[in-house]
Formats: C-alpha cells, structure tokens, sequence
C-alpha cells in the first residue's frame, strides 16, 4: 500500500509548513500537529499510513508518544525526524517502537527514500501468513500468533521476523538482515538491529515463542523448523 496519509509531528510550525510543500508534489497528503496532546488525539481518530515524528515536543517527548502509541497496539510506520544525533537516541527511538530515523537538517531525498522503503518492505513478501512450528505472522497484519495468544508488532519488527521466517534453517548474518530490512537506509547499525531484535523477543516472549529465535555466536539469526533443533542461546 503507498503511503500517502502522512502525519507530521512537529512543534516547529514553519519546518512543518516547509516539509508539508516539499512532499505535496509527491502526492503526499501530509496532516501537522504541532503538540504531542493534538497528535495523540489525531491517532485515536485518524488513520494514517506513516508518521513522522520529531523528539521535542509540547506535553512529553517524542519517546513517549511513539512508546504509548506502539502499547496501544498502534501498527502504523514511524520516521523520527530530530537534531539529536547520537547513537544512544537513536537507540531510544527504536527501542520505543520506531522503524527508521533521521537527522535534521536533512535532505528531502533522503526522506523519500526512507518512506519508500517502509513502504517496499510489505510488498516484498509473497505470502500473507508465515508459519514455523507454532508461530503465524500475518504480514500485512504486523501481528504475530502461537496458539491462543497474539502480539502485535511494529512494521519493522514484522520485517526482521519475516525475513527470519522465509528464511528457515539459515543463518541471517547482521548484514543481511539489515540490508534486507533498511535497504535505503544509512543509519543501519548492528547496535539499533539488536536493540529491535530484543524488542521483537519480548513480544514473542508474550506469546510463548521467542526460543524459536536463535542467535548463532554474534552473527546472526536463524529460525529452526524443528523445535529440537533449537539450541536456545539468547542476546
């Protein structure tokens, strides 16, 4: 699905006018909040097909907002579009649930290509529904399923474990995954995978799945089809 509904979260009213007129001839239609109070009341209403999201805001941090949202079960991609640019905030972001990140001042290509990107990872899967052992994904769903219980994920996290998952029985190396998942991404790092990777461990550990992960030395990843095939080491 293109993404064409974009909410831009900003308190800076001229960066949203300015940003708002360089995608608009992209067919972007693009709605600004400029308080976290007026975009959280935005999400419960409104649906959209991407956010953007900067770190300062009126009422609390970008962190939070993306952190309750993602709690409520709030499935729609999140770009961070903030000055802080340090390793551990980008870590915060992605650990909050966003799915990419980019520093300001930016290029608007760059953007572009970054929105492009989220949107290619769902279209890039050819089944629907992924099954190993006991788990589903439902990839256009970003949910994930073992028995009787469901977790649902981030559009990102959905990626990581459906590339786990078209992949069985084989090793996903760090470079792999990342260039898999952040093919027009610059800010890919091993430390923002493992940070999404524990993330996507804890909701499976909710639904009684997450040993289903292995991961192989400080290398990669692979996913087992056989559960005594499953060493169990953990990050």
């Amino acid at each position: 699905m293109a993404q064409n509904h974009i909410l831009l979260i900003d308190d800076d009213a001229e960066f949203c006018a300015h940003l708002t007129q360089l995608l608009q001839p992209f067919d972007y239609i693009v709605e600004a909040k400029l308080t976290s109070l007026d975009a959280a009341e935005a999400l419960k209403n409104e649906a959209y097909d991407l956010i953007l999201l900067d770190w300062n805001l009126p009422g609390c941090t970008g962190i939070e907002l993306c952190r309750d949202y993602r709690d409520n079960g709030g499935e729609t991609p999140i770009i961070f579009l903030t000055a802080r640019s340090e390793v551990t905030d980008k870590e915060g972001a992605f650990e909050a649930g966003g799915d990419d990140y980019l520093c300001k001042p930016f290029d608007v290509r760059e953007l572009l290509l970054r929105i492009r990107g989220l949107s290619m990872r769902s279209r890039k899967v050819v089944s629907k529904v992924l099954r190993i052992q006991h788990l589903e994904l439902f990839v256009l769903h970003n949910l994930a399923k073992a028995g009787k219980k469901q977790v649902c994920l981030t559009p990102t996290e959905s990626s990581i474990l459906a590339h786990l998952m078209s992949n069985p029985n084989r090793l996903s190396t760090t470079k792999q995954i990342l260039q898999a998942v952040f093919p027009n991404s610059d800010d890919r790092s091993t430390a923002g995978l493992r940070q999404r990777m524990a993330g996507l461990r804890r909701k499976l550990k909710s639904i009684d799945a997450d040993a289903l992960i292995e991961t192989v030395g400080r290398g990669g990843y692979v996913i087992r089809t056989s559960p005594e095939d499953i060493c169990g080491n953990t990050i």
